[in-house]
């Protein structure tokens, strides 16, 4: 990257510095003194412009009003400061920006990232993002991106899941990210970022190059009812597949004990939570239908037939926990949590637990979500949409994101900041998601996956809906799996 260009990035990296923002009246002026300087440069200009990250009035006040009324807000003096530091950032830039994040009122996962994209205008007044949403469901985002590669007509940021990534830097069409982490985060940047969601973004069979960036992450946990849980030994959730299994034998003559939604990630984690794994090192051969993935998919299908675990439809099980139908959830995301408070809506102390473990086995659980990457384009726009990113996943905007959409923070320093320790506060479920960060592994990141997932899926549904035997199912999803993964 020239001299030129790494200034260029510097000028939009306009929240680097990770110091306190100071306030409105000396933002100004100090940011004004550097710029109207003539020997000032980027690198010298950057520290200046702190004042122009977002911070939360609303921080201030009790955590319920935090949660609902904060937005990250730009003092004018800052945005004035950004403005003049433009002018070295150099011509305007457009940014397209695909993703699969629903809703557009405030408090959606689509409305908060647009209030921070109108945010983003105010410290980049030079760049301009347009959202283009697209659901995940069916794969339409996938397919969408994968099309416009064909075409030659991609976006030039978008949200994707890591067998998508790798399958669209084998099309040529990812711009890696090492240059910028190395050149924009200092070392005490890259400590900052959850070590473990940073290292979802890296493809080991790409010379492990990061390919993305971390942006919508959650992590994959069981909900229960915790007086339920208290009265037959468990106040704080199972810790062992043992102990689900004495926990049902108990609960079983309230409710049902558990639900399935049958789907590729509760193989996935019943499999990790065994000791096994998913796929060979070489990621070319599956191994999910070994003796941990027959384990676990025996271990539901044999609770289904006793009645003491159904199977879901959808996400129905979600009223049904709070309707005090069943006492713990399926293996699930935290991305979920609002809607399913709104289900209990209070009616008992709604609690959190990683997933269970076999006897003497480390825990490891699996991330959810996106992570943010960037299509190869021009300089310009590549250094630009980094400059998006790494302003996205700053520590006040990283809270913010995290009190609106209960995704994980990116940052650990997001933890400090007053609006996430309210939102902890009046949530402290929470902080089990937060401890779980370091035990978390994302899926497969190689392309076929895509559709081995699809094929774990349909033999996780046959068998626990009593189609066919676990063993049977699971190897007929490997032999396909073999398949798609040998023509990468």
């Amino acid at each position: 990257m020239t001299a030129l260009r790494l200034a260029t990035v510097l000028g939009l990296l306009l929240t680097a510095c990770t110091a306190p923002a100071p306030t409105a009246p000396t933002a100004a002026p100090a940011a004004a003194t550097a710029v109207s300087q003539a020997g000032a440069t980027a690198a010298a200009v950057v520290p200046t412009v702190v004042a122009a990250a977002p911070t939360v009035a609303a921080a201030a006040n009790p955590a319920a009003t935090a949660v609902a009324q904060a937005a990250p807000t730009v003092a004018a003096a800052a945005a004035s400061a950004a403005t003049a530091i433009a002018k070295v950032a150099g011509p305007p830039v457009t940014l397209n920006f695909w993703h699969g994040m629903n809703g557009s009122e405030p408090g959606t996962q689509g409305g908060t990232l647009r209030t921070l994209v109108d945010q983003y205008k105010q410290v980049a007044p030079n760049v301009t993002i347009n959202l283009d949403f697209t659901p995940y469901t069916a794969n339409e985002l996938q397919q969408k991106v994968t099309a416009s590669i064909a075409a030659n007509n991609t976006p030039d940021l978008v949200q994707a899941f890591e067998s998508d990534v790798a399958a669209w830097y084998r099309a040529g069409a990812i711009a890696p990210l090492d240059d910028f982490v190395k050149q924009t985060l200092t070392a005490a940047d890259l400590d900052d970022v959850q070590k473990a969601l940073l290292d979802s973004g890296r493809f080991p069979q790409y010379e492990n190059r990061q390919l993305s960036f971390p942006f919508n992450r959650s992590i994959y946990v069981i909900y229960y009812n915790k007086p339920e849980l208290t009265k037959v030994g468990f106040p704080d959730g199972p810790k062992t597949w043992d102990d689900v299994q004495n926990a049902c034998d108990k609960i079983v003559a309230d409710m049902p004990c558990y639900a399935v939604q049958p789907g590729p990630e509760m193989l996935v984690v019943g499999v990790w939570s065994r000791g096994g794994e998913i796929l060979s090192p070489d990621l070319k051969k599956s191994l999910f239908n070994g003796p941990e993935g027959v384990a676990a998919l025996t271990f539901d299908v044999t609770n289904v037939k006793a009645k003491k675990a159904y199977v879901s439809k959808g996400f129905d099980w979600q009223n049904d926990l709070g309707a005090k139908k069943v006492a713990m959830s399926p293996i699930t995301t935290i991305a979920g949590d609002p809607f399913i408070a709104k289900a209990v809506n209070d009616a008992f102390e709604l609690a959190i637990a990683p997933p269970p473990t076999a006897a003497g086995k480390p825990p490891r659980t699996l991330f959810s979500g996106t992570n943010l990457s960037i299509m190869k384009s021009s300089p310009d726009k590549e250094q630009a949409a980094w400059a998006f990113i790494k302003w996205l996943t700053e520590t006040k905007q990283s809270a913010y994101w995290t009190v609106q959409t209960n995704y994980l923070p990116v940052r650990k320093s997001a933890l400090n900041e007053q609006i996430l320790k309210d939102y902890i506060a009046k949530t402290p479920r929470f902080k089990v998601a937060l401890a779980m960060i370091p035990t978390g592994t994302t899926s497969p990141s190689v392309a076929g996956w895509a559709d081995a997932r699809t094929f774990v899926s349909d033999a996780v549904t046959n068998a626990v809906t009593q189609v066919a035997e676990p063993k049977a199912a699971l190897d007929d999803a490997a032999k396909k799996s073999d398949e798609a993964l040998a023509r990468e």
